[in-house]
């Protein structure tokens, strides 16, 4: 915005950005739902399934490290290009990648458990094939996603893929006070960082 409104693709942005990040979680809800209804016919003998919980845990890591480097990489070439290192065919250093994976690990450490608990106990309660469908749903979409080259967001799609694993056990089974705080954050974010990114922008621009 600091070209002018007419320098922003805004077709780009809709159709490359907004819309996946709109369509993901829905698609995430519609198809763990109706993924949950065969995993739901499955006997899955008890020691299957713990090894089936961890492989689950690594699959979702592996999807969000997937989807969130490529964003932390991209901001790091931005930085770099500021700084004059320009040069046709230049490559970052592997000490950077290094720092992107410590740094992402503190981070979820950090703040990610919190969210995790979110998810986890409060929007709903879900059994051993719910988890599974849930898991399954979110995976595949990221990984499409990433594979694609489209934003969508790993919380996005697992929090959605958590809600229809869930409404197999009814509209009572759902705590609609906390999804209801976590769609208001999705609403609230995107604009949020734009607005505030603009703020500090022109405050840079007095300043400097």
């Amino acid at each position: 915005m600091s070209q002018g409104v007419s320098s922003v693709l805004w077709g780009n942005l809709g159709s490359k950005f907004v819309l996946p990040l709109l369509l993901s979680p829905v698609l995430g809800l519609c198809i763990a739902w109706f993924l949950n209804l065969f995993v739901d016919k499955i006997k899955i003998n008890p020691q299957v399934e713990k090894g089936i919980a961890w492989i689950s845990s690594g699959l979702i890591c592996f999807v969000r490290s997937v989807n969130d480097t490529p964003k932390i990489v991209a901001i790091a070439l931005l930085v770099s290009v500021l700084n004059g290192s320009s040069e046709q065919g230049s490559t970052l250093p592997f000490s950077f990648f290094i720092l992107v994976t410590a740094a992402m690990s503190l981070g979820s450490l950090i703040k990610g458990l919190p969210v995790t608990e979110l998810l986890a106990k409060k929007v709903t309660k879900l059994d051993e094939n719910s988890s599974l469908s849930a898991v399954l749903t979110t995976t595949s979409l990221v990984m499409a996603s990433s594979q694609f080259g489209l934003p969508a967001s790993t919380t996005h799609v697992s929090t959605s893929s958590i809600i229809g694993a869930g409404l197999k056990n009814g509209r009572e089974a759902m705590n609609f006070g906390v999804i209801r705080e976590i769609l208001l954050s999705w609403v609230v974010t995107l604009p949020g960082a734009g607005i505030i990114a603009m703020v500090f922008y022109y405050i840079l621009k007095l300043i400097l």
